[in-house]
């Protein structure tokens, strides 16, 4: 491993000549937390690495090697020696209720003191963690708060301090779209061979709650949520429209699927909600998304100022002039009807340079591989960037391709839930949509109240939290079903690379052995799968060998 200056744990001295350092904290399935330390008799001894385990009250059982209890020390209440071990303020209890403001006021509670939710471990001390995320198969999720400044890397406080600044504009004025293309513009003015050109994904949550992709990569799907202003299209009475509508606004009742939805209005407004290949529609450029805003000759405006007709009102008079023999006019807003944007997998480097992060320090994941020693066999080659509204998301799933996924966080609050290895398959078969064609990948929001399936995914007893926060390092494993969500307080943004370490390779190899997906799907030729990379892994280490 490279000498570089790594933050040890917070120290605490006992009063007999001995001092103690925090190294990390493991959460057990039942609750318990054991915590790892250095013990120091003396200045001129070695300090022994020993576990604090609480035994009530302020009293701590001191566990040697073997498991066995050597002697009691009095170090104060659980949370009282959680803040020990933190060194730093911990979070209020308002900065967790401004990011999920609807989430069960109990698990608020719980992670304003911890952080944390269920199994999981929290470092303090830089080389237990690089120890950890080295040799662990990150069976349960792994914190280091702070950890960006604890392991020395420079890269990742400045881009967040410079995201954090080109994001305020973002967020009191334009969007996240309007950021995104100011970046955008400023590498086309450029014209550098390593300028951002929109590689990424966007994002957008409809307003049935649905998450999808929106355009081919960022730019044009920025092209796609701004539009290009009012479409107007005539349709011939004696040739078939070739348009599926939907609701633009759908009631609670539909979206939730409740029994009241079929005997009332389904919903208000109209957008296009599908495109018969071939036909009018598709000849003239109806996309689907489109906004119906008027129909004319006679005009009958459809939305307006936010206020929009009835979905079945709208249906009749469209029928009622396609009974009729006449020519229908309609005009469309051709800006995407989706919210919580969230742009994700865009290349670090490029995107965050044309965001105005400093070229040397614009590949921040890359700094990582100077901390890490052989334990590291992998990383992806370039680092990828997330950046999403308030209230953004993901879905619950399992990664095509299963790794360690490392995570830093740059702006406002992110929450990964993360489920054990065990639990998976029962919860990807519930939750992740794949085993359902009728119930949608569940998501997890914090901006609005849950419904009552979401709410279930969230407080299953198998499902781990962690709360990243600016500055804070979380590692998951991405063959567990996992799910994202960026808090309701502010814009959010992380960094994102993954890695295959000596502590993940047996699962890997478990996980090739068992998985049939390749890559002959052309819509995953870009993506690894878990044969792919124990492959590439395999090469690695037999070139060390």
């Amino acid at each position: 491993m490279l000498e570089t200056p790594l933050a040890a744990g917070p120290t605490v001295p006992l009063g007999d000549g001995r001092t103690l350092q925090f190294l990390g904290m493991q959460r057990q399935v039942d609750g318990a937390e054991l915590y790892d330390v250095s013990l120091r008799p003396s200045v001129d001894h070695a300090a022994p690495q020993v576990r604090l385990a609480f035994q009530g009250g302020t009293s701590w059982t001191v566990l040697n090697e073997l498991g066995a209890a050597s002697e009691t020390l009095e170090l104060g209440s659980s949370d009282d020696v959680f803040a020990l071990a933190m060194g730093q303020t911990l979070l209020s209890s308002q900065t967790v209720a401004q990011a999920v403001p609807h989430w069960p006021s109990d698990l608020k509670i719980t992670l304003a003191r911890r952080q944390t939710s269920g199994p999981c471990a929290v470092a303090f001390d830089a080389r237990w963690f690089l120890t950890r995320l080295t040799d662990s198969a990150i069976d349960q999720p792994l914190l280091f708060p702070n950890g960006a400044e604890r392991l020395a890397l420079r890269g990742v406080t400045i881009t967040r301090e410079v995201l954090a600044k080109a994001s305020r504009t973002a967020n009191t004025e334009t969007g996240l779209i309007a950021l995104l293309q100011q970046g955008l513009d400023a590498d086309a003015v450029t014209g550098s061979p390593s300028a951002w050109t929109g590689d990424g994904r966007l994002i957008g949550e409809s307003t049935w709650g649905d998450l999808s992709q929106v355009g081919t990569d960022i730019a044009d799907g920025c092209i796609a949520a701004v539009g290009t202003g009012p479409f107007r299209v005539t349709f011939d009475p004696d040739e078939p429209m070739g348009i599926g509508f939907a609701p633009e606004i759908p009631s609670a009742d539909a979206v939730n699927n409740t029994p009241a939805a079929h005997d009332d209005s389904v919903g208000t407004g109209v957008e296009v909600g599908m495109v018969d290949s071939g036909e009018a529609a598709e000849a003239a450029g109806v996309r689907v998304g489109m906004v119906a805003t008027q129909l004319s000759s006679p005009d009958l405006v459809l939305h307006t100022s936010g206020v929009a007709l009835p979905f079945e009102e709208i249906l009749q008079a469209i029928d009622t002039r396609r009974d009729a023999d006449e020519w229908l006019t309609m005009t469309f807003n051709t800006a995407s009807p989706n919210s919580h944007w969230y742009a994700v997998e865009m290349p670090a480097a490029p995107t965050l340079r044309s965001l105005g992060v400093p070229g040397k320090h614009a590949a921040a994941g890359p700094a990582f591989d100077a901390v890490c020693g052989p334990g590291l066999l992998w990383r992806e080659p370039i680092p990828r960037l997330f950046l999403g509204e308030s209230g953004s998301l993901t879905c619950a799933h399992v990664d095509i391709c299963p790794q360690v996924q490392v995570a830093y966080g740059l702006l406002g609050t992110k929450i990964l839930g993360v489920a054990s290895h065990a639990a998976t398959p029962q919860l990807a078969a519930t939750y992740s949509g794949e085993d359902n064609a009728d119930e949608p990948a569940t998501v997890v929001p914090t901006d609005r109240p849950m419904s009552a399936r979401q709410a279930r995914l969230l407080a299953s007893p198998d499902i781990s939290l962690v709360l990243l926060r600016p500055g804070d390092i979380a590692v998951i494993h991405s063959g567990a079903l996992h799910f994202a969500s960026n808090g309701a307080d502010s814009l959010g943004g992380s960094l994102y690379h993954g890695i295959m370490t000596t502590g993940a390779l047996p699962r890997l190899r478990v996980d090739a052995a068992e998985s049939s997906e390749t890559n002959d799907d052309e819509a995953f030729a870009n993506h690894l799968f878990a044969a792919d990379l124990l492959t590439l892994v395999e090469e690695r280490l037999s070139q060390r060998a």
